[in-house]
């Protein structure tokens, strides 16, 4: 990188500007301590299982639970473990990971930077299409388990080895998602001595694996829930559908157009809802319960049908960026003006959001305009592109806005999903530089 880029020193690059959704003003992320530090991976690891990237995975683990929670207490225990340790095998694995990077190739692993492998993903979408398959029914791989002999019947159920798998697919699926905390805790992990910092992103994983173990700690809580029946397979196939929709996203990631992926995914909502309309009740079911479901399989289709086929509103007045150029941005500084940067990739749903939110905004596009603020675009969708050699050397993981002030002034970062508020004040701040 070239002067320009390079003149804030690597403690001033840490700062964040904004305080919303997690973001923290001042100093650099090197003052939360050893203490703060990890606690502040832990809480990022906690709120990872809210994130729509592990939503899909954790309705199969609570299927697997209520199962189990009604046979042995000592099984119970054993697979929850698995499932847990799995989570956190996968975070151990980035650690040693990551310190190889460090100590062959001075360099570091970024959140997520496996999606920007092409097979990587289309792995994970062949992964998620056999996974609604199993829970269509169409194969299982569940091995058999014990027989009762009393009753002379053979059981199946699963095994250690998948609920560890199902671990570690969890622990993948969450590596999309990022948000301010998470960032915040990985930079923090990342500007420590390695041992330090190795524990810190293994720190991730045990606070992500948290719940789990707690849940499984206490299967007295998972007694409550409903006792086996057809609401269990109906639940089951479901989250089959919810998988394929998965897929399609992944899929989504190699092209800049996602509409035909939008109505990709709405066929998928729609066989769902014809299946629900048709295999949720029997002929001789209630009326009043023919009625509920299928109108809610209607309301479904129609609503969704809406959101996903409406083809995408041009933005003609959001902001107009220009793709990543070392050059015109050291251009654009040695003329006394400053320069944002939007670091995002294809397969990041919280940079989307932040697209949608901020970016498409025509207040927000006017401002940058008026201010003379060159926008630049830091597409990191794959590993050759060139805006990563800019957000390695910033230290951070996407999505993050990382604001130049004119003068060499220190770079101001809004991470995760921020408001165009939050914006507008790191300009002002930047413009007082």
């Amino acid at each position: 990188m070239s002067q320009a880029l390079t003149q804030a020193k690597p403690a001033e690059q840490l700062s964040v500007a904004g305080k919303t959704m997690g973001k923290y003003t001042g100093g650099g992320l090197t003052e939360y301590g050893t203490i703060g530090g990890l606690a502040l991976a832990l809480l990022a690891g906690l709120i990872l299982n809210v994130m729509p990237c592990v939503l899909p995975v954790i309705p199969l683990k609570v299927l697997s639970i209520a199962q189990q929670a009604k046979e042995s207490r000592h099984r119970f225990i054993t697979l929850g473990m698995c499932f847990t340790g799995g989570i956190v095998l996968f975070f151990v694995a980035l650690a040693l990971f990551n310190a190889i990077l460090k100590l062959v190739l001075q360099d570091a692993f970024q959140w997520g930077e496996h999606f920007q492998i092409p097979a990587f993903r289309i792995g994970m979408a062949m992964l998620m299409v056999a996974l609604a398959v199993n829970m269509f029914g169409g194969f299982t791989v569940l091995a058999p388990r014990h027989a009762h002999a009393a009753h002379g019947r053979l059981e199946t159920g699963e095994g250690h080895a998948t609920a560890l798998g199902m671990g570690v697919l969890t622990a993948v699926l969450s590596t999309p998602c990022s948000f301010a905390i998470l960032t915040a805790a990985f930079a923090w992990a990342q500007g420590q001595p390695l041992w330090l910092g190795s524990l810190g992103i293994v720190m991730i994983g045990v606070g992500m694996a948290l719940p789990y173990a707690v849940l499984t700690c206490m299967p007295h809580l998972v007694q409550r829930l409903p006792k086996p029946g057809m609401w269990m397979e109906h639940f089951k196939q479901s989250m089959g559908f919810v998988l394929l929709i998965v897929a399609v996203w992944l899929a989504s990631t190699f092209s800049a157009d996602a509409y035909p992926f939008w109505i990709l995914a709405y066929a998928i909502v729609l066989a769902f809802c014809l299946w629900m309309w048709g295999s949720w009740v029997r002929y001789d079911a209630p009326l009043y319960k023919k009625t509920t479901i299928r109108t809610v399989a209607a309301i479904i289709a129609v609503c969704a049908g809406f959101f996903m086929l409406m083809p995408p509103a041009p933005h003609p007045q959001g902001t107009q960026f220009i793709e990543f150029n070392e050059n015109e941005i050291n251009q654009t500084l040695s003329l006394g003006r400053p320069v944002l940067i939007d670091f995002t990739a294809n397969w990041c749903i919280n940079c989307k959001a932040v697209e949608k939110l901020v970016y498409n905004d025509a207040e927000v596009a006017k401002r940058l305009k008026d201010q003379g603020i060159l926008a630049v675009r830091g597409d990191t969708t794959t590993n050759d592109l060139p805006a990563n050699a800019a957000l390695r050397h910033f230290g951070d993981a996407i999505p993050v806005t990382v604001i130049l002030p004119p003068g060499g002034g220190e770079p101001i970062r809004l991470r995760g999903i921020f408001s165009k508020q939050d914006l507008f004040n790191a300009l002002d701040k930047a413009m007082q530089h």
